[in-house]
């Protein structure tokens, strides 16, 4: 039971591809986690139990699935035995083959000291050694090449797995959260009755679905908000948070549960999921407000071609004159601003003026960046 190979200095060498050294380093700048050896440690540590690497671990989740379907079958146990042998015998061939792949491409090779948590699952939990010949350095580079193929969201859920247990142990046992970030440079404090984890629409980051109010205002003040996953960490210390500066700790928002109570109503459901629907994650905090913006006949190929957040177009009653440059939209001043901003001069913001005004003074600033160059 477990690798022998593993040595008592608790190193190991683990060969990665170009891809997993990419995705990694990537994945490394958006959680902000400064040491190598802590981004390893935590996808050993939070992707060991469920990853197709860990062949033992699905064969065994695969048996009990597999027992619990023929239990009431009224099959003689002698043959559900047989079957199940005989399935679970394909179901190891499938992994192995899948997991193979992850063996054969070696472009970088580094020593990592891997924590007591990993190093006591290595030693004496796993049962994987026999699939890869007791060599521990081969099953890590596979559980970390398989995670390096993953989508985002599955990735940020492993990274992420201390504040998806938080938020949804809260959500469970009807507990109010603290979440304090800075809003335009100045650190605020929410309480946060949580709902649920969403994502947005192409599925790419999730979002805490939530009713949002400032710590020092009544609950009566609370407004349906968001929060994104990525920017989340625990208030408490760990080993992710351990090395970040102040700065970077400006940049993301600390998370904890309180012991008071976070109940939402039928109604507050509803309307978050109405909410949800409409403006998508994103954009759940703000009210919807009419905005109007001219296209140049490029600023209109763009808006058919970047669906990222687009917001939707409302149809124009036949019997008014609207210019055919002129597109309107219902949605928040946020969503129209991150959305055009990139149009440059194939978007002019006609009203509101709050927003107009926010655009030109932020190209101003650009413009001053360059303007200072010369």
């Amino acid at each position: 039971m477990g690798f022998d190979s593993i040595n008592s200095e608790q190193k190991v060498r683990i060969p990665l591809s170009y891809h997993a050294e990419m995705v990694i380093n990537e994945d490394m700048r958006i959680f902000f986690i400064k040491k190598r050896a802590t981004m390893i440690n935590t996808i050993i540590e939070n992707f060991r139990e469920d990853a197709k690497a860990s062949i033992s671990n699905q064969l065994a989740q695969k048996r009990h699935e597999y027992e619990e379907m023929l239990a009431d079958s009224g099959i003689a146990q002698e043959i559900q035995k047989q079957l199940v042998n005989h399935m679970l015998a394909k179901e190891q061939k499938i992994l192995e083959t899948e997991v193979n792949q992850f063996k054969i491409e070696k472009w970088s090779q580094q020593l990592y000291h891997i924590n007591q948590s990993n190093f006591d699952y290595l030693k004496d939990e796993c049962n994987d050694e026999a699939f890869y010949k007791d060599r521990v350095g081969l099953y890590l580079k596979c559980l970390i090449e398989e995670y390096a193929t993953l989508p985002f969201v599955r990735r940020e859920k492993i990274i992420k797995q201390d504040i998806y247990n938080e938020i949804n142990n809260a959500i469970l046992n009807n507990k109010e959260l603290e979440i304090e970030t800075h809003v335009f440079n100045e650190k605020k404090v929410f309480y946060v009755s949580p709902y649920k984890i969403v994502y947005d629409p192409f599925h790419s980051q999730a979002y805490l679905a939530c009713y949002s109010r400032e710590k020092n205002q009544p609950k009566k003040e609370k407004k349906i908000a968001s929060f994104s996953i990525a920017k989340l960490i625990p208030m408490k210390k760990s080993p992710i948070t351990n090395y970040l500066t102040k700065e970077e700790k400006s940049k993301l928002a600390q998370i904890k549960t309180l012991s008071s109570n976070a109940s939402l109503t039928k109604e507050n459901k509803k309307m978050l999921e109405e909410a949800i629907s409409k403006r998508t994650a994103p954009y759940l905090l703000g009210e919807d407000i009419k905005i109007s913006v001219r296209l140049t006949e490029n600023g209109k190929r763009k808006y058919q071609t970047r669906l990222y957040t687009r917001p939707q177009k409302i149809e124009e009653n036949p019997s008014e004159t609207v210019a055919s440059d002129e597109y309107h939209f219902q949605c928040t001043e946020l969503q129209a601003y991150q959305y055009f901003f990139p149009f440059g001069a194939d978007a002019e913001i006609i009203s509101p003026s709050s927003l107009r005004n926010l655009m030109i003074q932020n190209y101003q600033k650009a413009l001053q960046k360059y303007e200072q160059t010369e």
